[in-house]
């Protein structure tokens, strides 16, 4: 449960809000802010439930080569 307001402005002073990725051609496409207004967000969600924002992010990931690609009787 959030100890203020979400649309309290003095939450949102400098904000640290990154996402990590790591992979042979894994490329970022798209990166949005979720959160409680168009002010603060891309994407708004209301009744907001929480005093953070949370992050989404969309990658494009490479085609493996057939011989790269696991075999389905390994994942049975």
């Amino acid at each position: 449960m959030p100890l203020t307001n979400a649309d309290d402005p003095k939450n949102h002073v400098e904000r640290i809000d990154f996402v990590y990725f790591q992979g042979k051609r894994v490329t970022p496409t798209a990166a949005k802010v979720v959160g409680e207004n168009k002010q603060n967000a891309d994407i708004v969600v209301s009744p907001y439930p929480s005093d953070h924002r949370a992050e989404v992010a969309t990658f494009t990931l490479p085609d493996l080569p057939k011989s790269e690609k696991p075999d389905s009787d390994d994942h049975k």
